[in-house]
């Protein structure tokens, strides 16, 4: 079966929101979040990515830390995106590949630039982040650029300074919190000033020709002499010389030699003005992509209409059940039902097999025909795979409250005992049950009669969100290991949203599954087609009208 129902970007976000423990909501006006809710406008292929990563944050990222300044604040955040993201990707496998095509589409669209020489800030982060990227999270859609940023950075800062840089940042595979993010981000930035000084002082140790050193050995004392006999001389080159070095942009350093007025721009100047970072130094958050999609959604008018996807909630049973008569209410149905689907299946799943006039298998009864032609061939056609995982989906809201609730668990009773055939495995769900929840019936795995308890216990209440219950049934449907797959959803058809239901119905459809509907004393043909639905006013009607559609719509 195609995999589309599971790809469609709203159900991805909210599988892997499901995972995280995150909610998010679509259909608001822009991009929000309040620390546990995203609001987004809707969920596209430029959406998804920056959405995972936000999701990360959100579950993983402590948004409380202190910092001492702007570029330990710039290095966490850019540490931290890299250690999020492995994170969610270890959580769920599939955000490994929408953050990839984030990664492409940024590259494309312009917000990730490439590396370019004149900002020494800019540069520093790019190589890092870019550099991590590629090779920790594997997206290769910035291979390129971080292989462009190496060659800039190799070129500014000297071969121990960058051996350093690359020994501390890989480290942030090792660390598991924010705040080992942070203490990394701190050592990186001792190494800068560590490299930083030490440049400082080979370069005012090769440009002060007082500056003691081998040669010198055996002539120290008359070098001392000198020194001695011109200091006055050498005050004033030294205040000249501190003139020279803040004007080249290296503060605090009033004893740099003057030679440094033209080297400032190497490697010693890069770093101290990297060290030097402001806030408005940083690279772009991503968040600022989701916001950017969020605007361009709303612009387009691209809103959803949808809310979240329902996640299932399995229901115990009532403890001290009252004795059930369920079963032998539903008993003529479903001795009924049985005998019609197994007699369905059975032609489904038996080979068959006509003689024609070629083919490669002759047909030993039928050599007496060849004198005169005719077909003594065979050809065989095999039986498919019963391979048929059936969710049955209740519709339990105010509306269905009386007579309605009572048929529609009587005739998802009566399908669960009616499909145990093998290679046939059913599930029955309810909906709305509690905040944002389908309420779990009956399991793949779970025997029907053990379950008749929760059916007569349900009762019914609240409003009727097909599409988000739908939605949330499809996706634990489109994850069964059988091929063949049907959503039928038992209900009196008046959903809160027509039009968003039939969306999900029509991406259900395109990904492969049946979707039927099964109309509980009305007629539901306007949101599920004629074709693809029935309808039943008492429990006797149900074998003819399920075997009805099931003919027309699946077994065809």
């Amino acid at each position: 079966m195609s995999n589309l129902f599971l790809r469609a970007y709203s159900a991805v976000a909210q599988a892997i929101a499901q995972n995280t423990g995150v909610v998010i909501k679509t259909g608001a006006g822009g991009y929000s979040t309040d620390g546990k809710i995203i609001y987004v406008p809707t969920i596209d292929q430029n959406s998804i990515g920056p959405l995972i990563h936000e999701v990360a944050h959100i579950r993983e990222s402590n948004f409380k830390l202190n910092f001492s300044s702007a570029l330990e604040q710039h290095l966490t955040n850019l540490l931290e995106d890299v250690r999020i993201e492995a994170w969610i990707g270890n959580i769920y496998p599939g955000a490994k590949m929408y953050l990839a095509d984030m990664v492409i589409h940024l590259v494309a669209s312009g917000f990730w630039e490439a590396p370019k020489d004149g900002n020494p800030t800019q540069l520093m982060q790019q190589y890092m982040l870019y550099r991590l990227r590629a090779d920790v999270l594997s997206q290769v859609g910035l291979l390129e650029y971080s292989n462009d940023a190496e060659d800039l950075l190799r070129q500014k800062v000297s071969l121990g300074m960058f051996v350093r840089l690359e020994a501390l940042m890989y480290g942030v595979e090792k660390t598991t919190c924010t705040r080992d993010v942070q203490l990394l981000a701190q050592s990186i930035m001792t190494m800068m000033e560590e490299e930083a000084k030490k440049e400082e002082e080979e370069r005012k140790k090769q440009s002060d020709p007082n500056q003691p050193n081998e040669e010198q050995g055996d002539d120290q004392q008359q070098g001392q002499s000198q020194a001695s006999g011109e200091s006055e001389e050498q005050g004033d080159d030294q205040q000249q010389q501190g003139q020279n070095a803040q004007a080249a942009g290296m503060p605090g350093n009033e004893s740099a030699s003057d030679d440094d007025g033209d080297a400032t721009e190497d490697e010693q100047s890069f770093l101290r003005q990297v060290l030097a970072s402001g806030a408005d130094d940083g690279l772009a958050d991503l968040k600022d992509a989701l916001q950017e999609a969020s605007a361009t959604a709303v612009n387009e008018g691209r809103v959803d209409r949808m809310g979240a996807a329902f996640t299932t909630k399995a229901v115990d049973n009532p403890v001290n059940p009252p004795r059930s008569g369920m079963l032998d209410e539903v008993q003529a149905a479903t001795n009924a039902l049985k005998v019609q689907t197994h007699a369905l299946l059975q032609a489904e799943t038996t080979a068959t097999r006509r003689n024609v006039m070629q083919g490669t298998r002759i047909d030993p009864r039928k050599l007496h025909r060849a004198p005169t032609g005719g077909a003594i061939f065979v050809k065989v056609k095999p039986g498919k795979k019963a391979d048929t995982a059936i969710m049955v989906l209740v519709d339990r809201s105010g509306s269905m409250a009386g007579q309605g609730i009572s048929l529609a668990t009587k005739a998802a009773l009566a399908s669960s005992l009616a499909f145990d055939y093998q290679g046939v495995e059913t599930a029955v769900m309810a909906f709305p049950f509690g905040n944002g929840q389908n309420g779990l019936l009956k399991s793949f795995s779970d025997r029907a009669t053990a379950q008749v308890a929760k059916y007569e216990a349900i009762g019914a209440d609240g409003s009727t969100p097909m599409a988000e219950a739908m939605m949330g049934a499809g996706i634990e449907l489109a994850n069964h290991r059988f091929q063949r797959k049907i959503l039928l959803v038992a209900t009196d058809g008046d959903p809160d949203n027509i039009a968003s239901t039939k969306d999900v119905i029509n991406l259900a459809r395109r990904a492969g599954m049946e979707v039927l509907g099964l109309g509980i004393q009305l007629d539901v043909s306007h949101v599920f087609g004629k074709e693809f639905s029935t309808s039943v006013n008492n429990i006797d009607e149900l074998p003819n009208a399920m075997i009805s559609v099931l003919r027309s719509a699946v077994f065809n």
